[in-house]
């Protein structure tokens, strides 16, 4: 039995979502990382969904745990050499400032109970708190309310696109602004809270800047389905009934932000969950 000499084992840290990010020492690591993926130059060393996305197909087609984690299997296959990632070379537990809040994404997702749920959350959450952070949505009781929303709505992810044809919208003017031939399916639901409409679709290219009518697809994009979920929240885009109107002694109220009181307390024992662990 032949074994690789110790100095021939390369020690790496183990990477995953947010490192070059939240984590800027594994800035150079990411870059190494995305080199061997094939990233063109330059490399930003921020490891990002696009660079997730990449490295699940890599282990994908490599036979690896399509994880998206970067551990000693999958830096071995990319370097073709044997990688050792310590322990203590590892990440620690991902944490991201919301003003003056340091919130553990890792307990967050370890909250909902719901595995599959847990897997687009881990994708999901960051990219959430942080919108929040650039809206400045910091109370907890309010982003513990946007968290529970997108679950319930959306599966935090997993159901981007309404599962209806969107055929049941055609023709609805008054309400939808679906006022040519194919809006009803073209500006059916997307996002983390179903923005439908060709008028919504519209008022919400104005504000973001993004051409989501031509391109109304581009909704399902977590970056830009956090911007519209929690400015929207924020702003009383949806009801004209925002955070602010309704956040306070508990959530059930709250639901008027979206729709209604439709399950609205189904919505406000999330929230509540979610403000626990917050």
């Amino acid at each position: 039995m032949t074994t690789t000499p110790a100095s021939a084992i390369v020690h790496l840290p183990m990477l995953r979502l947010n490192d070059g990010i939240n984590f800027p020492q594994f800035k150079n690591d990411v870059e190494k990382l995305q080199q061997a993926l094939g990233f063109p130059p330059p490399q930003d060393g921020k490891f990002g969904t696009n660079t997730e996305d990449a490295v699940k197909l890599f282990q994908k087609n490599n036979g690896l745990v399509e994880d998206g984690i970067v551990g000693d299997s999958t830096w071995s296959a990319l370097l073709k050499t044997r990688v050792k990632t310590a322990s203590t070379s590892s990440p620690p537990s991902p944490t991201i400032q919301v003003a003056s809040n340091t919130l553990n994404i890792d307990a967050i997702v370890r909250s909902i109970p719901y595995p599959t749920i847990r897997a687009f959350a881990r994708r999901s959450v960051p990219i959430i708190l942080q919108e929040c952070n650039n809206s400045g949505v910091t109370n907890l009781s309010q982003i513990a309310y946007i968290l529970a929303t997108a679950e319930h709505e959306s599966h935090l992810g997993e159901w981007m696109e309404e599962f209806a044809s969107g055929w049941d919208y055609e023709g609805r003017v008054g309400d939808l602004g679906n006022n040519q031939a194919g809006d009803g399916p073209l500006f059916k639901g997307r996002g983390f809270v179903q923005l439908t409409g060709r008028k919504n679709y519209t008022d919400w290219k104005s504000k973001l800047g993004i051409d989501i009518v031509s391109n109304p697809e581009r909704v399902m994009e977590p970056e830009i389905a956090a911007k519209i979920l929690v400015q929207g929240m924020r702003q009383g885009s949806f009801t004209d009934v925002s955070l602010d109107d309704r956040i306070g002694n508990n959530f059930v109220g709250a639901r008027e932000i979206i729709n209604g009181t439709d399950r609205a307390n189904q919505i406000a024992a999330i929230a509540d969950e979610y403000l626990k662990v917050l």
